[in-house]
């Protein structure tokens, strides 16, 4: 935090970063933490920003993540080729084995 705060003093830029908490019950709680260095009339400056507290969405999105990574697992686990294209059939997905049969992915 130190040096964050000496990098965004000494080149004056904005910070936007997360910082995970571990609580004293051993919960850990996720903070976004936004900033910028603002200069007052009296020559001095100051440092403006708000900390939101992300604990939610980040639970929500390593969720999601655990979820995708099953998918993967799954589909890739399908002895056939899986392809996912839109309308207009650009390829969205595609699994492993397709990747295997058109030579993008070398078999260990």
């Amino acid at each position: 935090m130190e040096q964050l705060i000496e990098r965004v003093s000494r080149e004056k830029t904005e910070f936007d970063f997360h910082h995970r908490l571990l609580m004293p019950d051993g919960s850990v709680k996720y903070l976004r933490i936004l900033g910028r260095r603002a200069e007052l009339e009296s020559g001095r400056s100051e440092f403006v920003g708000a900390v939101t507290d992300i604990t939610e969405s980040k639970r929500a999105e390593d969720a999601v993540g655990a979820s995708e990574k099953t998918l993967r697992l799954i589909v890739d686990g399908i002895a056939g080729i899986v392809a996912i294209m839109t309308a207009e059939g650009q390829v969205e997905f595609v699994n492993n084995q397709a990747l295997e049969y058109f030579g993008r992915l070398s078999k260990n």
